[in-house]
């Protein structure tokens, strides 16, 4: 078995933590990386080796933040977008963050998604946390599983996890973030969400290219 460079595991790592981050909702851990011009460095990284689409996308990322005057404003205006498309507006929000939302339309919170990432933690021996208010199936939550199976599944040579890690992303990730994609891609208010989304997804798909990401 060939590893992956140590550089690629980290700058993966690195890459899907940070996405994590951002569908948590803005803070200031985030404007401040935002502030230090770091939060896009792992994507950068991984321009190497991920096919982005479009090419330049990270250039549009970095195009929304700097159309803002200044950090603060772009994080002020963010939290604003953030309340109003994932968690309240009037005439119902545009992209719920929860895959259950997804799983046939006008579905609810709590569908099979989300018994689905129940069993899968139970079975790796996690629990979420009990201050966690959120179901299990959240997008944020799935990227950190995701981060645990890869991370630990690397650090060991343990080919169930990293098994699990590839399918995890092709059979739940992607179809269901493909759709959320398309919910953003046409709220012109999303369109930072929107391009992080699309930049998850090529990663996750770079992931998913190989039988399992141990091996070349």
């Amino acid at each position: 078995m060939i590893s992956f460079p140590e550089r690629q595991h980290q700058t993966l790592l690195a890459a899907i933590k940070s996405v994590c981050r951002i569908f948590w909702g803005p803070d200031d851990r985030f404007c401040e990386s935002v502030q230090k011009g770091s939060f896009l460095i792992p994507f950068e990284a991984l321009s190497t080796w991920v096919a982005y689409s479009p090419p330049d996308i990270i250039d549009k990322i970095r195009d929304v933040v700097d159309h803002h005057a200044d950090v603060p404003s772009f994080c002020s205006d963010l939290e604003e977008i953030y309340v109003r498309l994932f968690i309240s507006t009037r005439g119902g929000i545009a992209a719920p963050l929860y895959q259950s939302c997804y799983e046939y339309e006008n579905a609810q919170l709590m569908g099979v998604a989300a018994g689905d990432m129940q069993k899968r933690f139970e079975s790796k021996g996690l629990a979420l946390a009990e201050s966690m208010n959120e179901p299990p199936d959240h997008l944020s939550i799935e990227l950190e599983y995701l981060y645990f199976l890869l991370e630990t599944g690397w650090a060991g040579e343990n080919l169930e996890f990293l098994d699990e890690a590839v399918s995890f992303t092709a059979d739940n990730l992607i179809p269901w973030l493909t759709q959320f994609y398309d919910k953003l891609a046409v709220e012109a208010a999303g369109r930072f969400y929107a391009l992080i989304t699309s930049l998850l997804i090529s990663i996750l798909k770079f992931i998913t290219a190989k039988k399992n990401p141990a091996t070349q």
